[in-house]
């Protein structure tokens, strides 16, 4: 089994863009997919910011 760094790493990553790319799929041949959401840049800059500012402390969690 991988360890739990690599879990959170690798196959979530892929499950999210998985669960993107299925709520974009259409269902029908006459059916327009559903739009993805757009997220705001702002709001990535600050959870980039958030994330490399949390990183001892996750570091401390291994």
């Amino acid at each position: 089994m991988y360890p739990d760094d690599t879990l959170r790493k690798l196959v979530l990553p892929l499950i999210l863009l998985t669960a993107l790319l299925a709520s974009a799929a259409t269902t029908g041949p006459m059916m327009k997919p559903a739009p993805l959401p757009r997220l705001d840049p702002q709001a990535v800059a600050q959870w980039r910011e958030a994330t490399v500012a949390a990183q001892p402390l996750i570091g401390l969690g291994n």
